[in-house]
């Protein structure tokens, strides 16, 4: 499963890496990483597609996420042994646990100070044109 999702992250990381430097001509002195190749390439990818060279990056975007969701949806189900019990588990006990008593009555009181140290005059005129 490493295997794969090395694989899946090599070519994502490269290719949003040019994307990024060449959309912002953050070339060091390379021709791939220019602005002028990057425009040229999607004119490419548009004429391909018969789409606008403008949307060609969005739809990329969304390409690699849907790519994304279902390489982890395979990883998840691969690992599911091994995080479906805890998380069960961590469910389990956020549902049958008890509100712990002694902290809810330090929470009122805190409250209860609060509200007794505000002075009715601080809030302010009832009508704010008087």
């Amino acid at each position: 499963m490493r295997v794969i999702l090395i694989l899946w992250l090599i070519p994502v990381v490269f290719f949003w890496g040019w994307y990024g430097l060449s959309a912002y001509d953050i070339n060091f002195g390379l021709f791939f990483l220019s602005r002028g190749f990057h425009d040229h390439i999607f004119q490419i990818y548009g004429s391909i597609l018969h789409m606008p060279a403008e949307d060609v990056p969005i739809a990329l975007a969304w390409i690699f996420g849907i790519d994304t969701l279902i390489v982890f949806g395979v990883a998840a189900l691969r690992w599911y042994k091994h995080w479906l019990p805890q998380t069960y588990r961590y469910f389990k006990q956020l549902i049958t646990r008890k509100p712990d008593r002694k902290y809810l009555e330090h929470r009122v009181e805190n409250v209860l100070i609060r509200a007794g140290s505000l002075k009715s005059d601080s809030v302010g005129p009832v009508r704010p044109a008087e």
